[in-house]
């Protein structure tokens, strides 16, 4: 349960979402698993999603928790890394590469920001020059753009 909220936000998008099991269900009666070994067989991608199994060892697991030949259990292992693991890579980058643009967008929201918060300072000197009847001289050659 550590492992779980102590994982990052697309890791729990991606163990809360359906299609997991939805694919796991389907190698598995393509390889003629039983539904409790299919369970089983969800239940160690999560532990290997939350990092708490080596995906080295994803084989030898599978081998021996779901009583396979050391053939089945290779099969079964490269189904899953194809159709499971690679979509979970997948999701994580581009949760990764959306969290860095939004703290792209937020760097830039800043900046601006500051060019607003440089405007008000010109508007209120602007605004004091008028209000203490200074003299402003204005280039008649300049367009006046808004």
């Amino acid at each position: 349960m550590e492992a779980y909220t102590g994982s990052s936000p697309a890791v729990k998008s991606i163990l809360n979402d359906v299609w997991i099991p939805e694919s796991v269900e389907i190698i598995g009666k393509k390889f003629k698993l039983r539904i409790d070994k299919i369970g089983e067989l969800i239940k160690i991608i999560g532990f290997v999603t939350l990092d708490l199994v080596s995906i080295s060892k994803f084989t030898d697991i599978v081998e021996e928790n779901l009583e396979l030949s050391r053939s089945n259990a290779e099969d079964v292992a490269q189904e899953i890394d194809e159709y499971v693991f690679s979509k979970i890579r997948t999701k994580v980058r581009e949760y990764n590469s959306k969290e860095k643009s939004e703290e792209i967008n937020d760097d830039k929201s800043s900046l601006i920001g500051g060019l607003k918060n440089e405007a008000e300072d010109f508007d209120n000197k602007l605004d004091s020059n008028i209000q203490t009847n200074k003299k402003i001289s204005v280039d008649p050659y300049r367009e006046i753009t808004d």
